[in-house]
This record gives C-alpha cells, structure tokens and sequence, in this order.
C-alpha cells in the first residue's frame, strides 16, 4: 500500500530544488547546510560523478561555501567559496553609501577576487553600483595580468 506524505510549502521546496541545480547532473550529491546565527550561513557540497566509458572509475568533487551579513557600516555581505580544485572566491559588497550617505541612496561598492592556488594567479576587482526605479548600472575595474580591465553592465 502506498504511503502519501503532505508538502505544506511546495512553492519553497521547488524554490531550493532550482537554487541547488538538483544535482548537476551528478551520480550522487551530499548538501549539508547550516545556519550559524548571526546572519552566517556554512554550506558543503560533496559531489560523485558517474564513471567515463573508458574507466570504472568515479570522480568525487568537494568545495564549501560560508555566507555572511554584518549590520556594522551600513552592512556588509560577504560570501567566500572553496573548491577542491584549488579556486577560491570571494565577494563582498559594501552598502555603507547607500545607507549613510545622503544624495548616493541605492549606491553599493564591491570587491571580488578569485584565488587559483594551483595555478598561483588571483585576480581581484573592484567596482560600483547604481540604481533606482527606472534605471540600473554595475561597473567594475579588474586586472587581466598588467592590463586594467573595465566592464559596465546597464538595464533599464
């Protein structure tokens, strides 16, 4: 006989099946998350593909996520991302304009930079943006070797 079980919020549980990409395609995948309090959240992946044609054998990836928010200088974001293929990013967007400054309302700064320990390179970028009711711009100033990089996104 068949046992039926009750989905109280359905829209949520579709909502993190698409924000975890289910599996990824994967053979398996282990998600273990956890909320720390204080706006921090710790999140790890462990992932296992399914073996090539040519091999038996199964690939098995990791990497680990650790998200946060401060309320400190108008509040700070903050996400940092590890992989076990050595890359490591993160990002960190400053709302302090936005929320002390009168006349640059709806104004964030942001910092990225991607780490490759296995290929030693980081690069780093740094930029701002913009918006309000009708009109939204992102711009940011990277290094691509000696070279300074900017790029600018714009929506209306």
């Amino acid at each position: 006989m068949a046992t039926f079980s009750t989905f109280k919020d359905m829209f949520k549980w579709n909502k993190q099946l698409f924000e975890d990409d289910f599996n990824e395609g994967k053979l398996y995948t282990v998600k273990h998350k956890k909320d720390l309090g204080n706006k921090t959240e710790i999140e790890t992946n462990i992932k296992v593909n399914e073996s090539s044609v040519t091999s038996s054998s199964h690939k098995l990836s990791a990497d680990h996520k650790v998200k946060g928010k401060v309320s400190e200088f108008g509040g700070v974001s903050w996400e940092a991302k590890m992989a076990d293929s050595g890359k490591v990013e993160y990002k960190q967007d400053f709302n302090y304009l936005d929320k002390e400054v009168e006349g640059l309302e709806g104004v964030i700064v942001h910092h990225e930079c991607n780490l490759n320990v296995v290929k030693k390179g980081m690069t780093n970028k740094v930029g701002v943006s913009w918006s309000n009711d009708q009109f939204k711009t992102k711009n940011f100033v990277s290094e691509l070797g000696s070279v300074p990089v900017f790029e600018s996104e714009n929506s209306w």
